[in-house]
């Protein structure tokens, strides 16, 4: 087994920030080569390192830091486990080395090297790794596509700002690993500048490795597929208050605004009291651990119902939801892509509450739209498919708002109750689940709406009726002010104006 030695700088400079392993899983006991550096006073895990030999440690420089002239203060944990969240063996370091050109602030050459003052012993627990045999000219990507990161740090999905924020986590020694693909510097340097991280520059002896939807994906099902309640918390589910059950998914686009399939609205236009919205949806809470009920629902003047052409809706809800660990926004595909949108994207996710098995298109209509709910989400890696390759497989005029992903050998797909929830790539939503025939059977596509061909719906809708409410808001107030100060005019009128006519009275009898 080969590990990348910058590979695993990156590895640590994840875990300083506190912002991996996060989507991954229990790592098999393989990868025993893997220790956990701990404070001696209070003995918690801050940083990882790999056994290079059973005496050093190979770890990064930012970790050592601190430690270089107090490194009693030191211990190195080998062969640790759920089991032994300590280790089955601990030492205490010699020596302690970084690199001369280690930056603190840019973290170039941010590698370091741990003496032990005595060796571990080799064991079912604890083992060395390689390194990678010669140094690869160019992007590394070259000699590795994708690679495994391990750790012990922090599991929760966090946006950039937050990054610094966490500084306490709980430490249960299971170690978690997550593949990850390479991708380019010059892919790199483009993403990195938006935060604040790296200071923006990408050095020649640091990497990028990046799983473009965010949370590594979770296996392959919404039929056939995984778990992922707490990676996409930007899915809500749509329930019908009476049964209490979900019929239809959607995406939280604001705090206020949720984005669905017009078919799922249809029936509650006029009715939309008989309609609630549940975020933060899990197997813990099936109903979510926050619920709103719509104010007004809108669907696009141009939906056709036999076609599934432009089946877009959207949901103002009465009041927001408040933002939380369990409840976030997503963003949107910020313009129109011109042509089959497979140009911008070759595969995506799609995140489900639905039917989980799979379905043939001639026994379609002999599932009831009722189903056990379990609150599991459930999420899909599909690839997209041509217009011209998804025509001759479907009974229907494919219009271009309309995209298909398609998993050839079946077995991967939405199904029904995914209707409305959302199609996920590169970070953004590219797509909201309409339709199908059958579910992940062979050669049968499933239908979404393209969200960049309906910008201006989504636009003109959220700022119209934003506006509008703002106009009624600032009426109130205007109606609200004299009001206020109506008790003041009763007070001089039922006080002072007695008084008033007393002296009118007084003067005339004086006159």
């Amino acid at each position: 087994m080969i590990t990348i030695l910058t590979l695993y700088t990156s590895i640590v400079i994840t875990e300083r920030l506190k912002y991996r392993i996060v989507g991954g899983k229990s790592c098999p006991s393989s990868y025993n080569f893997a220790v956990s550096l701990v404070k001696s006073e209070k003995p918690y895990h801050f940083c990882g390192g790999s056994l290079i030999k059973l005496n050093w440690v190979l770890t990064a420089a930012h970790c050592l830091t601190p430690y270089l002239h107090s490194y009693y203060d030191l211990k190195i944990n080998a062969g640790v486990s759920k089991t032994f969240p300590l280790g089955t063996q601990q030492r205490t370091p010699n020596k302690l080395f970084i690199s001369d050109q280690h930056n603190r602030w840019t973290l170039a050459n941010d590698i370091g090297l741990i003496l032990l003052n005595e060796s571990f012993i080799g064991s079912q627990y604890v083992k060395t790794i390689n390194l990678i045999p010669r140094r690869i000219s160019g992007d590394l990507l070259q000699f590795c596509k994708s690679g495994t990161v391990l750790g012990w740090g922090v599991r929760n999905l966090m946006h950039p700002n937050e990054i610094f924020l966490l500084e306490k986590y709980v430490y249960d020694g299971d170690l978690q690993c997550v593949e990850l693909p390479l991708i380019t510097d010059d892919k790199c340097k483009s993403l990195i500048s938006t935060f604040y991280i790296l200071h923006s520059t990408l050095r020649e002896d640091v990497f990028c490795a990046l799983h473009e939807i965010g949370a590594k994906k979770q296996g392959h099902r919404i039929v056939g597929g995984e778990s992922c309640s707490s990676y996409y918390n930007f899915a809500v589910s749509l329930v019908k208050p009476r049964k209490t059950y979900h019929f239809c998914a959607g995406s939280l686009i604001k705090l206020n605004w949720v984005l669905t399939a017009a078919h799922c609205l249809i029936p509650y236009l006029h009715r939309h009291d008989s309609l609630k919205v549940n975020a933060g949806v899990n197997k813990t809470f099936l109903f979510g651990v926050q619920q709103r009920v719509p104010n007004q629902l809108f669907v696009s003047d141009e939906f056709n119902q036999s076609s599934r052409e432009n089946d877009i809706g959207l949901i103002l809800l009465s009041e927001p939801f408040i933002e939380s660990q369990y409840v976030k926004t997503i963003n949107l595909i910020p313009r129109k892509i011109s042509g089959d949108l497979v140009q911008f994207c070759e595969s995506g996710t799609v995140l489900g509450w639905g039917v989980q098995n799979v379905i043939h298109p001639d026994e379609d209509d002999l599932y009831s739209d009722t189903f056990i709910f379990d609150g599991d989400l459930r999420c899909v890696e599909l690839p997209l498919i041509t217009n011209e390759k998804c025509q001759p497989l479907i009974p229907l005029t494919l219009r271009p708002n309309v995209f298909c992903a398609l998993y050839e050998r079946g077995g991967k797909d939405a199904c029904r109750g995914d209707s409305g929830g959302p199609f996920i790539c590169k970070g953004v939503q590219i797509g909201i689940v309409a339709s199908g025939y059958g579910c992940a059977s062979p050669n049968a596509p499933g239908l979404y709406t393209r969200v960049d061909r309906q910008l201006n719906f989504i636009e003109n809708t959220l700022q119209n009726i934003e506006t509008r409410l703002d106009n009624v808001k600032n009426n109130f107030i205007l109606i609200l002010v004299p009001i206020n100060y109506l008790h003041i005019f009763l007070f001089y009128y039922i006080y002072f104006q007695p008084v008033i006519l007393y002296f009118n009275v007084c003067r005339q009898e004086v006159y």
